[in-house]
């Protein structure tokens, strides 16, 4: 049992206890994520290190609205994890995740550096956004060249647009942001989670049972993800 009891004044910061145990157990590293990106999005969270070819990490979240503790991982967040992801990763064994309780959402990022992010609201749902990117993976993955040169920042957005994979108001977006950079990188990834409403995760944790559980659950979409 860890010091942990969820409740509604529960704050990311407060899982700390809960990181630290699953990282002691897989010999992972912790590290805390505090980052304000476009649209006013921040990350202020502690995270475990699993660094496989596909995916990155894994934090851990509390929704106070909602009572619930989530997993949430970002596969494909990267230009690399999305070119593996996009060849290893089977459709179907991926998406079956939804039938044993995993949200899947779509992550995609636009950005100049590491630290400079942009996410979009794409229009297609993951599925066919799964589609679309494993078949033109070479045009829908990766750093494109735009020189500083406005023309060539609106030739990919257009591109992107038509394939229904940015809205309008992404476009507009985007030229604002990147009209002055030298390149533009886009990386299609995805957002899977898993909830657990705060009375089930304070009872496996009471009975000594809560990383393990949490774990069995991360173990098995791992074995999808490597």
């Amino acid at each position: 049992m860890i010091n942990l009891e969820l409740n509604e004044k529960t704050k990311h910061k407060h899982l700390q206890p809960l990181v630290a145990s699953l990282a002691e157990v897989k010999h992972w590293k912790m590290k805390f994520d505090n980052y304000s990106g476009y649209h006013g999005i921040t990350r202020n969270w502690y995270y475990l290190v699993i660094s496989r070819n596909t995916v990155e990490r894994v934090a851990f979240l509390v929704d106070s609205s909602n009572y619930q503790l989530k997993m949430v991982l970002w596969p494909a967040n990267t230009v690399d994890q999305a070119r593996n992801f996009y060849r290893s990763v089977p459709k179907d064994a991926f998406f079956r995740f939804e039938e044993l309780g995993w949200s899947i959402d779509t992550h995609l990022t636009f950005a100049h550096i590491q630290k400079c992010e942009y996410w979009a609201n794409t229009n297609l749902c993951p599925k066919n956004y799964f589609d679309l990117i494993q078949n033109e993976a070479n045009s829908l993955i990766g750093q494109k060249d735009t020189e500083n040169n406005v023309d060539k920042l609106k030739f990919y957005l257009n591109d992107w647009s038509q394939k229904k994979i940015i809205s309008t108001l992404d476009v507009k977006e985007l030229e604002k942001i990147f009209a002055s950079k030298s390149k533009i990188s886009i990386r299609p990834g995805f957002q899977i989670s898993k909830s657990w409403c705060f009375d089930k995760v304070n009872m496996l944790n009471k009975k000594g049972k809560l990383e393990c559980r949490l774990l069995d659950k991360l173990d098995l979409l791992l074995k999808i993800l490597e």
